[in-house]
């Protein structure tokens, strides 16, 4: 079983083979050494860390990526990635009119995408901080193999 988790005492207890922290929680969770690394942002995580946000700067959601890499994370879990209603469900928003859930979110939190095929609210964001993540792997696996390019 995989889950987000705030407090490590529940992989601790082995309640969780996979834990998921928060990207401002994740300090303990890197000591413990889990078989998989994986990380997670959402509306609470939007002081010092990375986010996606519409009122933050690209490098705050690319370097996510960078982060991923440092540390040796495997997974992200995607929180809102088409969540097109107000806070607890209770109807439906036009995410054409609202970026925030109707203003229960910070706006970039709710959704990354747009319900028509192909359009997405973010151009870049936090597709490129995964491709980043890569990129980085891919440099590190060419410098171990003798390649010498960076």
């Amino acid at each position: 079983m995989i889950d987000a988790l705030s407090d490590v005492a529940f992989y601790q207890r082995g309640l969780v083979k996979i834990p998921i922290p928060a990207s401002d929680h994740i300090e303990p969770f890197l000591k413990e050494n889990p078989p998989e690394r994986w990380v997670y942002y959402c509306c609470g995580q939007n002081q010092g860390v990375s986010n996606r946000f519409l009122a933050m700067s690209s490098a705050r959601n690319r370097v996510i990526g960078i982060l991923m890499y440092k540390f040796g994370i495997t997974g992200f879990l995607q929180w809102g990635y088409n969540f097109y209603f107000s806070q607890h469900s209770e109807y439906v928003v036009n995410p054409y009119l609202t970026t925030s859930s109707d203003g229960a979110f910070p706006s970039g939190d709710p959704f990354s995408v747009y319900p028509a095929p192909g359009a997405c609210i973010l151009p870049c964001g936090p597709l490129c901080s995964m491709r980043d993540c890569r990129i980085w792997r891919c440099a590190r696996h060419w410098r171990r193999n003798g390649a010498g390019i960076l």
